[in-house]
């Protein structure tokens, strides 16, 4: 192979991982996001709550 083609294709693979890594990071905040969304008990839920519960 030319060293062209050798180049071309690292560059290519390198550009691959990033957009991998990068996608699973941003896959991780999107699904942490909608975990804080649905954990049951927060902050603002707390007064309503105990007012429901006397």
């Amino acid at each position: 192979m030319s060293p062209e083609i050798t180049i071309g294709l690292a560059v290519l693979l390198a550009l691959f991982v990033f957009a991998l890594v990068a996608g699973m990071i941003i896959l991780r905040r999107i699904l942490k996001l909608d975990q804080d969304r649905k954990t049951p008990g927060t902050a603002q839920d707390m007064p309503i709550r105990d007012a429901l519960t006397k």
